[in-house]
């Protein structure tokens, strides 16, 4: 009996923890600078995304600490507005916001109160899409990312000992902790040891989800690369924070990171590689023709999934096929014919087709939840969600694409974080990929915008000083 209260105390202990260190996180938003405001951002999303403050609407960390962000920037919101016409990343923001207007007309669980509407444009907004415009404002030059880097490596090092502790226990202490009392309907288990007993074990460590645990690894990895390779952090630093992202993406066992970390770094030593254009064209065809083999050839992919699965004794061969996700575009369409516009609605999923619970309560089991973003966007909202959503990220695309030569190095960065975001959300879904991703491409833009800027003065400069010496 001691030793059962001695255990709860433990875990009331962490969790409390867990709730003081944000509340410090939304007080510190009030004094800090704003480059350090997006390292507490980042920070909040990698190691507490899974607390909730009691009694307080949206009161889940990450939304938390971006409401303390907006409300301790409220000084600055007037120059901000003036700025907006001048924002590049606003024409997408305003087509998201068309995008979330339609969503909300054709969700009958979403329109059908004001207080679900207000929610709906809360979560879907301020607290998911307008991430990029905080981080446009956070950020100030290229330098701006260091506090962002100083923290992520902490919060690395937190994260590493937890998913080694979940991969050794097989069970996750943090997740169980932070979602006491609360069960998986699906599989009947607490929420941190979903994995425990299945024959392809997973860590979550400080995450609900593992592809959450493994997306983070992959985008920091990426991160601090870029500052190792451009001297932006100390060197021992920088190894230290790539091994516990390697060690992350390795043992969270998800073969969509995987597949995902050898795209993505394909993806950015050719974009760096100085060769001519047609070495780029055939090394972009090797990575494409990979990554089908690799669905597509048992043998191949049991190969390399005997290689990256080394650490785990009762690995199998489950997950996602190219057959189980053509099985669920088939059954998408035949769910939403005669709604192919603006889709079935917010809701419709988790409640009128019974995946918000037990298994035996879904009434299409062929849709397999939904993996993938263009499949669970065309289901909700039609060709009018996917074209929006699409639209959203090409023209980002274009605009780091258009100022490359501004900032190649800033330019390979953003464009592999894009990717990867690309490759993971219609492979498994969004997850909790949208925050971060969003927050290091607004620092991509920023840089981007502010050598725009710099570069148009000087070309300015240059002219004026030309005009007179000839006059």
């Amino acid at each position: 009996m001691d030793i059962l209260l001695s255990s709860n105390k433990r875990l009331i202990f962490m969790r409390l923890i867990s709730i003081i260190i944000v509340l410090v996180g939304c007080g510190l938003m009030f004094y800090v600078k704003r480059s350090t405001k997006m390292a507490i951002l980042l920070l909040g999303l990698m190691l507490f995304s899974l607390v909730k403050i009691p009694e307080i609407p949206f009161g889940d960390a990450p939304h938390l600490l971006a409401a303390s962000f907006l409300l301790s920037e409220w000084r600055r919101w007037k120059g901000y507005l003036f700025q907006i016409t001048a924002n590049p990343v606003a024409f997408p923001l305003f087509l998201i916001c068309i995008s979330t207007a339609v969503c909300v007309y054709a969700s009958p669980y979403v329109n059908n109160s004001t207080h679900n509407i207000v929610g709906f444009i809360v979560m879907e907004l301020i607290f998911k899409y307008f991430i990029i415009l905080y981080a446009f404002w956070g950020f100030d030059e290229e330098n701006s990312i260091k506090p962002c880097l100083k923290w992520s490596f902490y919060g690395l090092l937190v994260l590493t000992f937890f998913g080694i502790i979940n991969l050794i226990d097989k069970s996750a202490i943090y997740v169980n902790v932070l979602t006491e009392g609360r069960i998986n309907e699906l599989y009947d288990k607490s929420m941190g040891d979903l994995f425990t007993e299945q024959d392809r074990f997973r860590v979550q460590s400080m995450f609900f989800n593992p592809f959450d645990y493994g997306y983070i690894c992959l985008m920091l990895m990426i991160l601090h690369y870029h500052a190792f390779i451009h001297k932006m952090e100390n060197r021992t630093v920088s190894i230290i924070a790539i091994m516990c992202c390697f060690i992350g993406i390795v043992i969270c066992n998800c073969r969509t990171i995987h597949l995902c970390t050898i795209l993505v770094w394909g993806v950015y030593f050719l974009l760096s590689m100085k060769r001519g254009r047609r070495a780029k064209r055939i090394g972009f065809a090797v990575i494409i023709v990979g990554a089908i083999a690799f669905y597509s050839v048992p043998y191949l992919r049991d190969k390399v999934e005997q290689m990256i699965t080394v650490f785990d004794e009762g690995y199998s061969d489950e997950g996602s096929s190219i057959e189980m996700r053509t099985m669920q575009y088939v059954a998408m369409w035949e769910e939403v014919q005669g709604h192919e516009w603006t889709g079935l609605g917010k809701g419709y999923f988790v409640n009128d087709m019974g995946w918000g619970g037990t298994r035996e309560e879904h009434v299409n089991e062929d849709l397999k939840g939904l993996e993938g973003v263009i499949l669970s966007n065309m289901f909700e909202r039609g060709y009018v969600g996917v074209f929006f959503w699409f639209i959203f990220y090409f023209l980002l695309f274009l605009y780091i694409r258009k100022n490359r030569f501004l900032s190649p190095s800033v330019y390979y960065l953003g464009i592999s974080v894009l990717i990867l975001y690309l490759l993971f959300a219609n492979m498994t879904g969004e997850l909790r990929s949208v925050y971060p991703t969003l927050l290091i491409l607004g620092y991509v833009i920023k840089v981007l915008y502010v050598k725009r800027g710099d570069a148009i003065v000087q070309a300015n400069q240059y002219f004026f000083n030309l005009w007179r010496g000839n006059h």
